[in-house]
């Protein structure tokens, strides 16, 4: 669901670990935040990215999240790359680099990659030098 250019998606209510909930808790997490996302914008999520990705990563789905989520018409998706730009220091310096590196030669096969980041000034101040060092290692940049 995209608003403004801004893809607007399920993350849980209360971000608690999905996959240690109960399904009748998943489906209050993602039903509530359905329905807020709904009210506010008009218009209703199509995918849930679970906190942590607990519980959404191929080979470890949690079955009530799986179960919840199809009911709800929610599609699971999760990152390929963690940027871990939350951390301290916040922002996406030289260590944080070098582990974005290290991720990417990690699959050295794939050619599209999803990159968790998240809304903080230390990452948006290094975004421009961030995508710079994207670009010299071969990649563009791609809409979600």
């Amino acid at each position: 669901m995209s608003i403004k250019g801004h893809d607007i998606q399920n993350h849980s209510w209360s971000h608690p670990d999905l996959a240690q909930e109960t399904e009748e808790e998943v489906r209050r997490e993602l039903e509530r935040t359905q329905d807020i996302i709904e009210e506010v914008s008009g218009l209703r999520p199509t995918k849930i990215r679970p906190p942590y990705g607990a519980g959404g990563f191929r080979g470890h789905l949690d079955p009530e999240l799986v179960r919840v989520a199809g009911e709800l018409s929610l599609t699971i998706v999760t990152w390929d790359i963690d940027t871990e730009d939350w951390k301290a220091p916040q922002g996406l310096g030289q260590e944080k680099i070098a582990y974005i590196e290290e991720q990417f030669t990690q699959m050295p096969r794939k050619v599209s990659f999803n990159v968790l980041m998240h809304i903080l000034a230390g990452t948006a101040r290094d975004l421009p030098s961030f995508f710079s060092q994207l670009r010299e290692w071969g990649f563009t940049i791609a809409e979600p």
